[in-house]
């Protein structure tokens, strides 16, 4: 019974087909393999063997020097699906459709969470949800994103939840810094600022805002399905408008850290290395595509999704 759940975990997370498995192991049965995919997919604990995993990988004391446990870095991998898959999207990249699965990765290495998402949409409430959702430590207090898990109003949203959402901003030279308006700019800094910032807009959309952020942290609300209501498309709306003008200032006060604090800045670029690498082990398990066999619903895709960040996580544990 272990070899068959060992076997199906293995052809959850990578491309091995169930035909494949029973030819690398002559005594399983098809039939058996296949009915332990589907307990696997229905009894939903590979979150909980996730933890277990990067609970024995943390306790060694060499996870010491890695890191302090205390940041993480979040980005999504794409996974080479059928087009027939309702979740499958054409990955601009490499011009294949695919799903995809967003993992955050600890400074300590390991996976802390992982879920499936569809490509070509903002990542900010996906980077937020994980922070949130994750058992293995008390509180993150950074989450390093590119720019596709970035938004103003994400970031306003993530500092109100209890952590800093530190972006990797693409195009950086463009990048203008806003002030609240009325602040006097001296005259070198002018070019630097595209524009200012209304706190009056702030203040008429701040207790609704900070609802919502305590929705979110209480887990009434997920982060995600918060900043889909309260994207660009909203625009007007109070709410809007606070987080917007919020997140811009606080964009401001990172890029400046970013740019004149040299260890900040490479603690950022050492957090998305780390996630790159984790994600270059994940494509080596997971090298084929996902078939219109698995991946028909959003469950079967996030146990594909966590089978991966177990086999993921074996490797870095035994290693």
């Amino acid at each position: 019974e272990l070899v068959t759940l060992y076997a199906a975990l293995m052809g959850l997370g990578s491309d091995l087909s169930e035909a494949d498995l029973v030819r690398m192991v002559p005594a399983l049965a098809a039939d058996s393999l296949g009915q332990m995919m589907l307990r696997i997919e229905v009894e939903g604990r590979l979150r909980a063997a996730n933890d277990a995993v990067l609970r024995f990988l943390r306790a060694h004391p060499v996870a010491g020097l890695w890191g302090r446990g205390l940041f993480a870095s979040a980005d999504m991998m794409s996974l080479e699906a059928t087009r027939y898959l309702w979740a499958a999207r054409l990955d601009p990249r490499r011009r294949v459709y695919a799903v995809g699965t967003y993992a955050h990765v600890l400074d300590q290495w390991g996976i802390l969470y992982d879920q499936p998402i569809v490509l070509n949409r903002r990542q900010p409430g996906p980077a937020i949800d994980g922070a949130l959702r994750q058992q293995q430590v008390d509180r993150l207090q950074r989450v390093a994103v590119d720019t596709h898990g970035f938004t103003h109003v994400g970031m306003a949203l993530a500092k109100m939840v209890g952590f800093d959402l530190c972006p990797h901003l693409a195009h950086l030279k463009r990048r203008k810094l806003y002030l609240p308006r009325g602040l006097e700019v001296p005259q070198v800094l002018r070019p630097c600022v595209a524009e200012t910032v209304s706190r009056r807009a702030i203040g008429r959309g701040w207790e609704e805002f900070l609802r919502l952020a305590a929705s979110v942290k209480g887990g009434w609300y997920p982060a995600t399905e918060a900043l889909d209501r309260f994207g660009s498309a909203a625009a007007g709306d109070p709410v809007y408008e606070a987080g917007d003008d919020l997140g811009k200032l606080l964009r401001t006060l990172y890029l400046c850290d970013f740019f004149s604090n040299p260890v900040f800045r490479i603690e950022i670029l050492d957090l998305l290395n780390q996630g790159e690498a984790v994600h270059s082990l994940q494509r080596a398990i997971h090298n084929g595509m996902i078939t219109a066999k698995h991946g028909r619903t959003m469950e079967e895709l996030g146990t594909i999704s966590g089978a991966l960040s177990l086999l993921a996580n074996i490797v870095m544990a035994w290693n």
